[in-house]
This record gives structure tokens, C-alpha cells and sequence, in this order.
């Protein structure tokens, strides 16, 4: 018959330090591992901690540097632990120099079964979530799709190097498989661009997700935010988020033209509308049948013509959504400014509300640096200077692109 969770109790102080005395004339020796780790039944770690300290009170253990709570439960076949580790929790064993038997795994495996069992009765509903919530942890978007946009020019670079190597044989086999090579790169440029607008629209929404004012936290604003447009949101920010002290961008800014004219850019591309760089035209002049195609500028060094999609315009494009991130940053009241900088770039985002219009980012050792970080950060140029054009590396045009 499976036991239950008040079937075990905690461990005496006499028997945790009987278990954890140091061996004789040892003065190096280890007090234990995990057994079952990285949030057994994918509970998260508060919820496990609430059903421990309702069963058996306070912690009694030690928590190590990278822990924050211990309970160390008695067992027949030796003590076991339940603790939080780098965000998550774990069961594991205590004792000085020992090796989980056979019948201490079995023990682990049964407070394990006891505790998910009682984990699942924890039901939080949507309503409780809205009356109640008080924090939150956020898949960082931003972070995400930067991400993906890495690991796509990674790819597309990767690629044009074989292709820069094929196209210096003279096969004509070899200059069929760069062509075929080289539509590969076009297509993960596309998609690169993609990603590099959804990291600027994800870092956005991150933004309004974590400092909308509570005046404006209810279903018809958030509904009516959530369609608003995109230059609208970055201009009026301060205006719906608190936590600033002046708006990040003016209307009259250049990085906000700029950032306009990606957002257009973007439409043309997601919606697949045809645009004036996608049509050919058939005149009739003078008598005669001309075919011509519109000329289309570069604006802000990105291209409106998915044709000329080239590595210098993702760059650029990556460079614009960094500028307004810390454009951002800039404007952001002083006690929210470091922490945001440091976890804006997280994959996840943990964050507590104290009280109305406030935010709290609780970081642990690992997530804080250096003053003079946070500084090099906030003092990035956000102007489209000569390092803004300057992409840093050697421009490639693929050539499946230029045949269209």
C-alpha cells in the first residue's frame, strides 16, 4: 500500500548530527547527494515547499550556498533530504562518506511518490491567480528569439563559408551546388529577419507585461494594448508603464524612424504583400514592349526588398532592436534600472510586486555583475552612427537572390 506523506517525520538534531559526524582522521568527506533531482513530477519549487511546511513545520536542515530551504526527513534505512537547488528541487540523502543502499533508494522513491501525491492536490485557480498573484516568473521572449536569430545566422554563416570554398573551383557542378547552397542561406536570412523583429516586438511586450500600471491591468485595456500598434506603444510607454522617468523615444528621434521603417518592413515580409520591389511591369513605349522593375532604396541600411536580404541587414536590424532596449533602460527610474538590465536578457524573468506600481527582480549570487557592466550597458550608443553601418564582418549576397 503506497504511504503517505505523515507517514514519515523529521529527523532528530541528535540523529542529523550522528549521520553528518566527520569520520576519524578525515578531514576531507562528503555529506550527501541528490537521488531524484530536477523537480521530480515538474512541480516547481514553492509549491513542494507550502506541502512540506504544511506537513512537517519549518525547515530543520542546513541549506548549502545554493539552496535556500532543507527539510532532512528520518527513514529506517538513513536520513533523506528535500531541498531547492539553482531553481529547482531535488530529494537526495545525508550522512558523511555513504552510498545510498538499495533500501535508502527505496525510501527516496516512496517520499517522492507521498509528496508528488500531495503536490497534485494543490489547485490554483484562474481566479485565485488574478486576486492573489503577487509575482511570477516570464519565458522571456526577447531573450528567446534572439536566440533563435543567433543560431539561424550561425547557420547561415556556416553555410556561405562552404559555399565561398566551392565557388572557388572551377566545376560547373560545384557552381550548380553553391546556387542550391546559396538559396538555403537566403531562406535563413529571411527567417533571421523574422526573429530579430519578434525579439524587438517580444522585448516590448516583456516590457508592458512586467510595469503596466494597475490602473490599466484589467481585460479592456490589456485587450486594447494587445492590438495596439507598435510605434504607439513605444512612444506612449511611460505613459502606460510605470517605473519611468521620461519616455524612451520621441517621435522626432532618428532611431524611432528607423524603428518605424523595420515595423513596415515587417508587414510587407509577414503578411507576404506584394510589394513594389516584387513586380515587374510590361510598358508599352514608343511602340515597343519594355519590361521594368522599381528601384528601391535602402533606408537605415535595411533593405525593403527581400530579394537583397543580405547578413549587413539582419546585423543592422539586431543593432536597432539593442538601441531601443537601451533606450529603454535610459529612461527607467533608478531603483528598477540595474536589476532590469541584468534580467531583461534572461530566459527567464522572476519577479515579485510588493505594492501597486512597484517591481522587484530578486536576484540570486550567480545573476549579479559588476557595476562597470551595467554601466558599459547603459552608455551604448543609440545613435545610427558610423558603428551602427559598420556590420564587422564581410558582407555576403547569396547568389540564388540575385537571380530573382
Amino acid at each position: 500500500m503506497p504511504r503517505k506523506l505523515s507517514d514519515f517525520r523529521l529527523a532528530s538534531r541528535a540523529e542529523i548530527e550522528h549521520a553528518l559526524k566527520p569520520p576519524k582522521g578525515s578531514s576531507a568527506y562528503s555529506t550527501g547527494a541528490g537521488i531524484f533531482t530536477g523537480a521530480p513530477g515538474g512541480f516547481h519549487r514553492s509549491v513542494i515547499f507550502k506541502v512540506m511546511h504544511e506537513t512537517f513545520g519549518p525547515p530543520n536542515g542546513d541549506a548549502g550556498e545554493k539552496s535556500t530551504w532543507e527539510w532532512i526527513i528520518f527513514t529506517p534505512a538513513g536520513l533523506l533530504s528535500v531541498y531547492d537547488y539553482k531553481g529547482s528541487w531535488s530529494i537526495g540523502y545525508r550522512g558523511a562518506n555513504i552510498k545510498p543502499s538499495k533500501e535508502l533508494i527505496a525510501e527516496a522513491s516512496a517520499l517522492r511518490d507521498a509528496l508528488i501525491e500531495e503536490a497534485r492536490k494543490v489547485h490554483i485557480s484562474k481566479k485565485q491567480i488574478k486576486k492573489s498573484k503577487v509575482g511570477g516568473a516570464i519565458l522571456n521572449p526577447y531573450a528567446l528569439y534572439c536566440l533563435t536569430t543567433e543560431d539561424l545566422m550561425n547557420q547561415a554563416n556556416k553555410i556561405a563559408e562552404e559555399i565561398k570554398s566551392l565557388q572557388k573551383e572551377k566545376d560547373i557542378h560545384k557552381f550548380f551546388e553553391a546556387i542550391s547552397k546559396s538559396r538555403i542561406v537566403a531562406s535563413l536570412y529571411r527567417a533571421a529577419f523574422m526573429t530579430t523583429f519578434l525579439s524587438l516586438e517580444g522585448f516590448i511586450n516583456l516590457v508592458y507585461t512586467l510595469f503596466l500600471k494597475d490602473r490599466y491591468r484589467n481585460d479592456i485595456f490589456e485587450k486594447r494594448l494587445r492590438n495596439e500598434m507598435l510605434p504607439i506603444k513605444i512612444l506612449e510607454m511611460d505613459v502606460y508603464c510605470h517605473s519611468f522617468d521620461h519616455p524612451p523615444l520621441k517621435e522626432q528621434d532618428e532611431l524611432f524612424a528607423a524603428l518605424q521603417h523595420f515595423i513596415n518592413i515587417r508587414n510587407l515580409f509577414l503578411h507576404a504583400n506584394i510589394s513594389d520591389a516584387m513586380e515587374a511591369h510590361l510598358v508599352k513605349l514608343d511602340g515597343y514592349l519594355v519590361v521594368t522593375r522599381s528601384e528601391v532604396e535602402e533606408k537605415y541600411g535595411i533593405t525593403s526588398d527581400m530579394r537583397n536580404l543580405t547578413n549587413a541587414h539582419i546585423i543592422r536590424a539586431n543593432k536597432l532592436v539593442r538601441k531601443l532596449v537601451v533606450k529603454v533602460l535610459q529612461a527607467m527610474a533608478e531603483e528598477v534600472r540595474y536589476p532590469f538590465a541584468i534580467v531583461h536578457s534572461h530566459m527567464w524573468v522572476e519577479y515579485v510586486r510588493k505594492k501597486p506600481n512597484s517591481i522587484y527582480f530578486p536576484l540570486r549570487g550567480k545573476d549579479y555583475v559588476p557595476d562597470s557592466m551595467i554601466e558599459s550597458i547603459l552608455n551604448e550608443s543609440t545613435e545610427l552612427d558610423k558603428d551602427y553601418f559598420d556590420i564587422g564582418e564581410e558582407e555576403f549576397k547569396p547568389m540564388f537572390s540575385k537571380i530573382l
